[in-house]
């Protein structure tokens, strides 16, 4: 895994310039904003916290790269949804203008100052957070020449900039999640890298990989992968139950299938499930890949599909209720209890019982939580809940999946 990124280095950096890294600079940024106005830690409301205000800064050839937290404005304020509100974009704009003209009088040879902007985010209905990219500012020198610094407000500074602000629907792109995901991983943050992948995956072996990652690009230079990952486009490919093959390209030519992501759309925004070592071209996973999603250990899908299947020929509701999926309701378990016939109405329902006691088909897992059973366009899915295998029709899929039928 770490050669395969090795060589996606080598690729890159052949692809690009190689910037130079001024000694210092992350110190020289902090400097310039803890003697700015607004300081060197961020405020929540008008309380400063212990957050800095720089998470990073580099000087990549003549353009200095920098993140950087942004306050939360309001009063008790803990975290954003997303896009962020037009106060916060306003006041993160108003501190950089605080700072921007000494970031440019750093080195005469600065061509442009990007900025990275990160806050606390809800990533979810219930409250939880995480940190992310919100948004980016960029200055231009051409820009910088033409301000009068001793007239101009702040104001009309923070209205310089270039702006780019992330979106719901930017979550929900798995190309754009996969850019931010490698972002993290070649810039060592190897746990809010984490953040990006499903939250079922073996978080050891996912980690391992980052890290393999992080170490692959420290070798040809951090800096240098983090200059291009713009440039870097993304092909993605639909491959049913809201799953996409992401494989990054350059100048319309794909990498090799090492660098690929199976990516998948969940609770509302996009997650990695699996490097592209565990999937082949058509997205059917590995053994590698079932290791990764910690269903090597599971029971075979097959046992509890037979005992659910059992327990509605022999029209037992309180079975077949514990062995259907949460999501299917209790009237639809009812309706097939009821439309099985008596043994009376079908004589072959021994033999049928009997088959259906035996039968094994095929698994194919399509996700850490579901399976599918069976061959192509006769599948039967299996949902794990609870610990231990549910059963999932059609009318459950639609309740998980978007687009599940373009998987069957």
């Amino acid at each position: 895994m770490r050669r395969a990124y090795k060589v996606l280095m080598a690729v890159l950096l052949l692809l690009c310039l190689a910037g130079t890294v001024q000694a210092g600079i992350l110190a020289e940024v902090e400097d310039i904003f803890v003697r700015s106005e607004i300081g060197g830690y961020v405020y929540a409301g008008f309380e400063q916290t212990e957050r800095p205000r720089v998470r990073s800064a580099e000087l990549n050839g003549t353009e200095v790269h920098i993140q950087f937290n942004t306050n939360l404005v309001g009063h008790g304020q803990k975290a954003y949804s997303l896009p962020v509100e037009a106060a916060a974009r306003q006041v993160t704009k108003q501190a950089m203008a605080y700072v921007i003209k000494e970031l440019f009088e750093l080195s005469p040879d600065i061509d442009k100052v990007l900025v990275e902007v990160w806050a606390p985010v809800y990533i979810d209905k219930y409250g939880n957070v995480e940190e992310h990219p919100v948004g980016s500012l960029s200055m231009a020198r051409s820009t910088y020449r033409k301000v009068n610094w001793e007239m101009a407000s702040i104001d009309i500074i923070a209205g310089l900039f270039t702006e780019t602000w992330t979106s719901v629907a930017a979550q929900r792109d798995p190309g754009e999640t996969a850019r931010q995901m490698l972002r993290l991983a070649w810039s060592g943050e190897i746990e809010e890298a984490l953040q990006y992948w499903h939250p079922a995956v073996d978080r050891n072996l996912a980690r391992v990989f980052l890290e393999a990652m992080a170490e692959a690009a420290a070798e040809q230079g951090a800096y240098v992968m983090l200059a291009i990952i713009d440039l870097v486009s993304f092909d993605v490919q639909p491959i049913g139950y809201d799953r996409f093959i992401v494989t990054p390209t350059f100048s319309g030519e794909p990498f090799d299938d090492a660098t690929r992501l199976m990516v998948q759309r969940y609770e509302g925004k996009c997650v990695m499930l699996l490097p592209g070592q565990a999937f082949d071209a058509e997205g059917i996973v590995s053994e590698e890949g079932i290791v990764f999603w910690r269903a090597a250990d599971r029971p075979d899908p097959n046992i509890d599909y037979r005992t659910g299947t059992l327990a509605m020929l022999n029209k037992d509701y309180e079975t077949l209720r514990a062995y259907t999926s949460q999501v299917v309701p209790d009237v639809f378990v009812a309706e097939s209890v009821a439309e099985v016939p008596d043994e009376e109405e079908e004589p072959l329902m021994p033999l049928i019982k009997a088959y259906a006691a035996t039968l094994k088909q095929e698994v194919t897992y399509i996700d850490p939580f579901t399976a599918v059973l069976g061959e192509k366009d006769k599948r039967t899915a299996m949902r794990w809940e609870d610990g231990m295998w549910k059963m999932l029709p059609p009318l459950g899929l639609e309740v998980v999946y978007e687009d599940y039928e373009e998987g069957l």
